[in-house]
């Protein structure tokens, strides 16, 4: 299973927010909806910025970029708060969807995969610094693997 481990602090996409209505300046007329990404520290960019470095490193030892249906597994280890002492998991922000939804737009931009909605199967975690062997500090380790269409498989025995 082709994996990658990024280190780094992990942020998540954010959220799109309604500013209201604009008036189109192109157009002069037509009344539309801006829509901005709400991300108040800026370090998503920074993040998105290692997410797709680690996703070419990783394009580049597979050689090919995943065209069918995949499974991903990501564990994103994130730094334990003074306030998370006496807590194991990190239940608390950032979202777990929202971080995934950064990875996964970080690794089709990459072109590890075509587009993320090649992905079948999703597992994905949260923890703290010392709970998985591979990262000692903040980032994600993400592994990545083909799914085979069972419907696609020949009969053995026949019938």
């Amino acid at each position: 299973m082709p994996g990658v481990k990024v280190v780094g602090d992990p942020h998540t996409k954010g959220s799109l927010q309604c500013v209201g209505p604009r008036r189109c300046k192109a157009c002069g007329g037509a009344v539309f909806h801006q829509l901005v990404e709400d991300d108040p520290t800026g370090g998503g960019k920074l993040w998105r910025r290692q997410l797709e470095s680690g996703g070419r490193a990783l394009r580049a030892s597979i050689g090919y970029t995943f065209e069918g249906p995949v499974s991903v597994d990501a564990t994103f280890v994130l730094e334990r708060p003074a306030s998370a002492s006496k807590r194991l998991w990190p239940h608390v922000k950032p979202d777990l969807d929202k971080l995934t939804r950064m990875l996964l737009d970080a690794l089709t931009s990459a072109r590890v995969i075509r587009d993320d909605a090649l992905v079948c199967e999703l597992n994905v975690r949260k923890q703290y610094p010392g709970m998985i062997p591979e990262l000692t500090g903040p980032g994600v380790v993400v592994r990545l693997d083909l799914m085979v269409d069972p419907d696609a498989l020949p009969i053995e025995g026949g019938m």
